[in-house]
């Protein structure tokens, strides 16, 4: 029969959790993008930031430009040759559409997914 100190497992687990909050990246600035007719270009040499852009506005990310995990509400993310890194990549939903053309996705996390597309909204990248 083992022994388990009663703080041995908790021990366990604040170490894990220690160890994979160490592994992640620090927090990226976060930028909002909303309402009709609202635009923005990310361009090279910007700061990496993750984006929500929603209620009609459109994001466009220029080729060579950096962008975190991006939010699309009911609204358009248009890029090329782009850098997208984070917990996740694109998640587009309301009718949102994303068209990506050629770059990369790179995601910091274990669980971390390409993204998704919901509620009559759209996704195509190429490669």
């Amino acid at each position: 029969m083992t022994a388990i100190t009663p703080c041995g497992p908790r021990r366990m687990l604040v170490t894990a959790i220690a160890v994979t909050l160490a592994a992640l990246p620090l927090a990226a600035a976060a930028a909002t993008l909303t309402g009709p007719g609202s635009t923005h270009t990310i361009q090279p040499g910007d700061l990496r930031e993750d984006w929500t852009v929603s209620d009609g506005a459109e994001l466009t990310i220029a080729a060579g430009g950096l962008a975190g995990p991006t939010q699309v509400d009911n609204a358009s993310v248009i890029g090329t040759d782009v850098d997208i890194s984070g917990l996740f990549g694109i998640r587009v939903a309301n009718g949102g559409s994303a068209d990506i053309n050629g770059g990369t996705m790179t995601f910091t996390s274990p669980f971390a997914d390409a993204g998704g597309v919901s509620s009559g909204s759209t996704m195509a990248s190429t490669r």
